[in-house]
């Protein structure tokens, strides 16, 4: 990115007038990022704000770097906003850099077996945020690991049946987003479900089966209201024969 640029020391440097970073306020909340004193250690998976000049309309920009980055920052402050592909407006914290200021500390990444675990822990509890372009999820994990030097061990078929499960079409969570994004192409406009809640947005009977009972009555009730199709696992069948 030409607004960025690497100095002898691996740092990368601010090259425009100002960039703001907005860093979603739920990943404090979860792990994802913390703050150490005049830096902010996160995954690179956020939104640039970069203003050229003093005067220019600002260009936004994604970052989705699946591993931890440290940021550094001139300013902070708090803001609720949304981006391309968002429907409402979400809280974030803003850190900002000025022309000259280094923005990323030392771009020497280090491997982690724990930091492959966070990310695949932040993943199955639907915390990803979806700034992640839904095609790109798999090879995010793949990347995570291989930063990493980490092997899955699994076979990348698994886990696109995994992540396919887990993206929800957001404006109807019974859905898996892989219907929406066949039929329209879209791949931004999904949510994150829990892997353990997976089964109750199917079925009431296999969201009792995984013994989330809260949840499973819930989401059964939703079904029944909306009059949704509720999908029949195995098990169940059995019991119709």
């Amino acid at each position: 990115m030409k607004y960025l640029e690497m100095n002898k020391e691996n740092d990368y440097v601010c090259k425009a007038y100002k960039i703001n970073f907005y860093i979603s306020e739920y990943f404090f909340g979860s792990g994802m990022a913390r703050e150490l004193g005049d830096v902010i250690e996160t995954f690179g998976m956020l939104y640039m704000e970069i203003f050229e000049n003093e005067k220019s309309i600002p260009q936004d920009y994604r970052l989705n770097i699946p591993v931890a980055i440290r940021l550094s920052f001139s300013e902070s402050g708090k803001s609720s906003k949304s981006f391309k592909g968002m429907k409402e407006d979400e809280e974030f914290r803003v850190f900002s850099v000025y022309k000259d200021d280094i923005a990323f500390k030392k771009a020497v990444h280090i491997e982690s077996a724990a930091a492959s675990v966070d990310f695949l822990r932040f993943l199955l509890n639907g915390k990803l945020p979806n700034s992640i372009k839904y095609e790109k999820l798999p090879d995010s994990l793949k990347e995570n690991a291989k930063f990493n030097g980490l092997n899955l061990g699994v076979p990348s078929v698994i886990i696109e049946m995994i992540l396919g499960e887990m993206c929800r079409n957001s404006d109807d969570p019974s859905e898996p987003f892989r219907m929406k994004a066949g039929k329209t192409g879209n791949q931004e406009g999904y949510e994150s479900a829990r892997i353990k809640d997976i089964p109750s947005l199917s079925s009431t009977w296999a969201g009792l089966g995984f013994e989330d009972i809260n949840t499973a009555i819930l989401s059964g009730l939703i079904m029944s209201k909306n009059g949704k199709k509720q999908n029949i696992s195995p098990t169940e069948a059995l019991l119709y024969v």
